[in-house]
């Protein structure tokens, strides 16, 4: 998580003071199936209030297995 600062000029300041997530996080079940059938394994598993969230460590191979699955996603609509 971050907060943006935004000056005058128009340029942007991102302030990194507050923590963001280092992991890519996944509720949608579907692609948490495609992705472990493609081998990419979540490094933890949380639930609360019964919505379960899916945490995977950011890698060149997630992005692509991501990658592959929203463009077959969207071909199949």
């Amino acid at each position: 998580m971050y907060t943006h600062f935004f000056t005058k000029g128009g340029g942007l300041i991102i302030n990194y003071t507050t923590k963001f997530d280092k992991e890519y996080s996944c509720q949608y079940l579907t692609e948490a199936i495609w992705l472990k059938r493609h081998g990419i394994r979540y490094t933890f598993v949380k639930t609360v209030n019964g919505l379960t969230t899916y945490k995977y460590k950011k890698t060149p191979e997630l992005f692509r297995a991501l990658a592959e699955f929203y463009e077959t996603e969207i071909e199949n609509r």
